[in-house]
């Protein structure tokens, strides 16, 4: 088997469609499924690396069932070598998570590490390329110091003070190639220029308390795991990031023990995300049959949403083919901008983006940042 890398909507094709199902639905529905994926697709040839990372759990979800298949004993093998990479992580996760809590910063794990904790509770069946650890706005200069003086290297070029206040992580890496995610900011879909912090509070609130590799630390609560996955695995990325639509299944699984979908509601409203959430919980109650209440939908609807939020939401759902939409994009920076910049004012929205522009050219000059703007526009420069 070859893995490929292909740029993607975060909406599934067709095939990864059947492979999510097969891996997820019980029943003739998943039965059904996994027998048109196997048709659909060349086991023995080129895969895309999101739907490699969900063999895992298909092996999971077929072993439950009893089934046995001809795939079945290379599925086991991509399953064991999930188990011990994730394994290699968790490790590292926790000596990372000691080194912070030694030095009194607080730690809440994100995304992969947290969803195997609390949700998918196997450490083999969703496989992570890095960790992801938030710590207090306040802290993240003195957890950055920490990082780099034992060793972590910041993969990252740009000033870190920048950083702060453009962004909600910087990645770092050691020299046995592990890679993580050092937070500020739990979403990067925010208010983080203008610092409105009170949301994250949202999050440090509602954390459930956890171990990794024997370490604790804290995990979002359900609902803000819920919007964390929506939000972040809706954009494209090189690798397809279908797995969102699986974490957020399991997510919404576990809502039923104990729903807390006001909770939701209220997250959505404070990060400002109506337009992010709606199309991706459609898709997930008819395609995977999530139990959605309908009052979920009527809120979302109800939020208003301005321009920016239209441009921001067109963009991530790769609706971006229209004539005023290119124009748009032709700026540089402006759709990240609108990202990270929530509901300020438009008059600071306007005030700021220049400095952005400087921040994401990476202080280049102006006559680069004019030739980057022909380049889109099939002008020489």
């Amino acid at each position: 088997m070859h893995i490929g890398v292909s740029k993607s909507n975060a909406f599934p094709t067709k095939e990864q469609e059947l492979l999510l199902q097969a891996a997820l639905l019980n029943g003739a529905d998943g039965k059904d499924a996994l027998a048109q994926w196997l048709d659909a697709i060349d086991f023995e040839g080129e895969m895309d690396y999101g739907s490699f990372r969900l063999l895992p759990l298909l092996f999971h979800h077929l072993k439950r069932q009893g089934r046995d298949l001809p795939i079945m004993s290379r599925l086991k093998g991509i399953y064991r070598y999930a188990w011990f990479k994730n394994q290699q992580l968790f490790f590292e996760l926790g000596k990372t998570l000691n080194t912070l809590r030694q030095a009194g910063i607080q730690t809440m794990v994100l995304k992969g590490a947290a969803l195997t904790v609390q949700v998918y509770r196997n450490h083999a069946i969703r496989p992570m390329a890095d960790m992801d650890i938030l710590v207090p706005a306040s802290q993240a200069v003195e957890a950055y110091d920490i990082l780099r003086a034992v060793g972590w290297s910041r993969q990252s070029g740009s000033c870190f003070e920048k950083d702060l206040k453009y962004r909600n992580a910087t990645g770092f890496k050691n020299c046995s190639g592990i890679e993580f995610d050092l937070h500020w900011h739990p979403i990067k879909d925010s208010s983080i220029i203008a610092s409105q912090k009170r949301y994250d509070e949202l999050f440090w609130q509602s954390a459930v308390p956890i171990e990794i590799a024997g370490e604790p630390t804290l995990a979002p609560g359900l609902p803000e795991s819920l919007l964390l996955v929506i939000a972040h695995g809706i954009w494209d990325n090189a690798v397809p990031p279908i797995r969102w639509v699986a974490d957020a299944v399991f997510l919404i699984r576990f809502f039923q023990a104990k729903p807390n979908w006001q909770r939701f509601i209220l997250l959505v409203r404070r990060y400002n995300l109506p337009l992010q959430m709606i199309q991706p919980l459609y898709y997930l109650e008819e395609t995977f049959r999530a139990a959605i209440p309908p009052f979920v939908f009527e809120k979302l609807k109800q939020m208003p949403a301005g321009i920016p939020q239209k441009v921001v939401s067109r963009s991530c759902m790769g609706e971006t083919k229209d004539a005023w939409h290119k124009m748009i994009q032709i700026i540089p920076g402006i759709v990240e901008y609108l990202r990270v910049s929530g509901d300020i004012e438009a008059a600071k929205l306007l005030a700021g983006f220049p400095a952005y522009v400087f921040y994401r050219m990476h202080n280049k000059k102006l006559n680069d940042v004019k030739g980057y703007i022909f380049s889109r526009v099939g002008i020489g420069s």
